[in-house]
């Protein structure tokens, strides 16, 4: 077998850590395919047919993204700074990796010279199905149901039970009712966060911030459902109807669905502000085009530049676009969706360029909750109260998994999508802690929340009490797209579809926030 043995024990060796998923079937039969005898020139023939055959299959059983995603997205790619891309490459090939490489080359020359190594790297090929078994039965036990657990959605497969999932969703749908007053007297502001979810704020000691204890009420729970800034956007722009498959965000949305329509039909006047140029990836022009969204866009010429982006493009200062838009109030009540990508994997500090963008994404983690926390300030002193959200778009991978490296999110694990949902009201005293609603929740459940306060403002001298607006708002499983790759909740656990439309139990990316609601069935999609 000469130096495939080298490949399939090294291969071996990654799966043993999770870093690959080998299909012992597609591996002995390419590995019978090098090993069987020929004549000489058919077996050095078959080597040039083997290697692009054995490259593809280790970029396969990697946890890379799919190759034809990879060349889909090559376009946005090419857009990074070579600061970002060297950024990148560290991360994919680190010195201690590639040392690893060069002392188990030198080791398996060694052990060669006395041992025939092919037969070892054969014969762990095909004890891979018993070590699968082993994962399956004893060391992850909690995958295979009890008797006394299962129920009828849990005997469907995966693939019926998320085809049940988005038919019962199609027919969810928050009803915007017309304001007990003639008008709203507050403003709504939705501050969408990019990547900042639970776990990135677990690992830095600051999932109880002071600015999150200042909230009025948390959605602890909340799923984005996306991984990615375009989808999340469209997701939140349609949070008047129930969860979407990934591909239907990009189909023409019913008026119904649009949340900044419903509350411009309600009375408010809608605007878009970035602290970005919007044109990445086409963010600003999918926001318009399948979000519904018909709003004026924020002029931010002139105003500080905090940071630059992955791609070159300047960042501006959170507070200073807020404030530009506080300052500009209006008679009319207003809604304003307000996009930062501050702590997107990438960013450079321009006071400290030097950093990688890991390295700065504790500091601008703090630079942005002081800003917003500055606005929230602004939004006390002006005289008309609003409702302020804070709801991130996805988490920023920060301490990776088995499966991904730090930043990348290809796969929408729940230490991913699970992120922090405040709402602050600037017209009322504040409250000892949050109201924290700990069930599954999504999109629908904020768009029923601003239908509540629409319909009876929590400003007004006779508002019910805080708990009454949470009280019974829709619950949404636990699913997780993003083009091709699916992360579901189950009664038993997480389950994983990689593109190719296989289920496998999902054991890492999980991080603590999972345990919030530790019942899977209490994640079961209910009618509103």
């Amino acid at each position: 077998m000469g130096l495939w043995s080298l490949y399939f024990l090294g291969k071996l060796a990654l799966h043993l850590q999770d870093i690959i998923s080998m299909d012992w079937r597609i591996n002995l039969a390419l590995a019978l395919f090098v090993l069987v005898p020929l004549w000489r020139w058919l077996s050095i023939s078959r080597h040039f047919i083997a290697l692009p055959i054995g490259v593809a299959l280790l970029y396969s059983e990697s946890h890379l993204p799919p190759f034809n995603r990879v060349i889909a997205e090559f376009g946005a790619i090419s857009q990074f700074d070579s600061h970002y891309l060297l950024e990148l490459a560290g991360r994919f090939v680190s010195p201690i990796a590639i040392l690893g490489i060069f002392l188990a080359a030198v080791a398996y020359w060694m052990l060669s010279c006395k041992l025939r190594m092919g037969s070892f790297a054969l014969l762990g090929i095909l004890l891979l199905p018993l070590h699968s078994y082993w994962l399956q039965t004893v060391q992850h036990p909690e995958v295979e149901p009890s008797l006394q657990q299962v129920t009828v959605r849990d005997l469907q497969s995966p693939s019926t039970q998320l085809s049940t999932f988005f038919s019962d969703e199609r027919l969810r749908q928050t009803r915007f009712e017309a304001p007990l007053t003639d008008e709203p007297e507050f403003d709504i502001v939705l501050l969408h966060i990019c990547s900042l979810a639970w776990d990135d704020l677990d690992a830095l000691g600051l999932s109880q911030a002071p600015l999150f204890q200042r909230a009025q009420i948390q959605l602890a729970a909340f799923n984005s459902a996306a991984s990615y800034s375009g989808p999340a956007a469209i997701r939140l722009m349609r949070a008047s109807c129930g969860q979407l498959p990934h591909e239907d965000l990009y189909s023409p949305a019913n008026s119904q669905c649009l949340l900044m329509q419903q509350l411009t039909q309600n009375g408010f006047q809608s605007h878009i502000a970035l602290n970005h140029s919007g044109e990445f990836g086409g963010f600003l022009n999918d926001l318009v085009r399948y979000g519904g969204s018909s709003a004026s866009l924020l002029e931010t010429k002139g105003l500080t530049q905090s940071m630059r982006q992955f791609d070159g493009d300047p960042i501006y200062s959170d507070l200073a676009v807020l404030q530009k838009w506080a300052g500009q109030i209006g008679p009319q009540p207003e809604a304003l969706y307000y996009n930062t990508t501050s702590l997107h994997d990438g960013n450079r500090l321009l006071a400290k360029p030097r950093l990688s963008s890991i390295e700065s994404y504790p500091l601008r983690v703090q630079q942005l909750l002081e800003d917003l926390g500055g606005f929230i300030k602004t939004m006390e002193a002006r005289p008309r109260p609003a409702v302020v959200v804070l709801i991130p778009e996805h988490g920023a991978a920060l301490r990776g998994d088995e499966q991904q490296i730090a930043g990348l999110r290809e796969i929408p694990t729940p230490s991913i999508s699970l992120v922090p949902v405040m709402v602050f009201l600037t017209g009322l005293p504040p409250t000892a802690s949050p109201l924290a609603l700990t069930e599954p929740t999504s999109y629908l459940a904020l768009s029923d929340l601003l239908a509540r306060f629409v319909k009876q403002s929590p400003f007004a001298a006779d508002a019910p009490a805080l708990s009454s607006y949470v009280d019974k708002l829709p619950r949404t499983r636990y699913v997780a797209e993003n083009n091709g790759t699916v992360v579901m909740r189950g009664r038993t656990g997480f389950m994983l579809r990689d593109p190719s439309g296989h289920w496998e139990a999902l054991t890492s990316g999980l991080g603590k926030r999972t345990t919030i609601n530790a019942d899977p069935a209490e994640s079961a999609t209910t009618a509103p």
